[in-house]
């Protein structure tokens, strides 16, 4: 993930969460592969890292972010929509900002 000028990894955070619907497949809860970080716990900093390590073992290098670029998008995501509406995702000060929930 590069941000408009920038040839470095760019960090993401993610706020709030967000609860996929599952489609009867028979999958619990509780497996791995049943409960997204998104759900769990992205509406910390420590969260918003998890995502960005597992998006690069996908191939989807970002970068973590760090606790003031945390702050600073948690303040942005106030005045955002929900995803995935336009507008619920924003570059802002070198951070891709992505609002999941209130």
């Amino acid at each position: 993930m590069r941000g408009p000028g920038n040839e470095g990894q760019t960090p993401m955070v993610f706020v709030g969460s967000w609860s996929p619907e599952l489609q009867g497949t028979g999958v619990q809860p509780w497996d791995a592969t049943g409960i997204s970080f998104f759900t769990i716990d992205s509406s910390n900093v420590q969260g918003s890292a998890r995502i960005a390590r597992l998006m690069n073992i996908l191939g989807l290098e970002t970068a973590e972010p760090n606790a003031d670029q945390y702050a600073m998008a948690l303040e942005a995501a106030k005045n955002m929509p929900c995803w995935p509406a336009d507008g619920s995702c924003i570059y802002k000060d070198g951070v891709i900002v992505v609002k999941l929930s209130q």
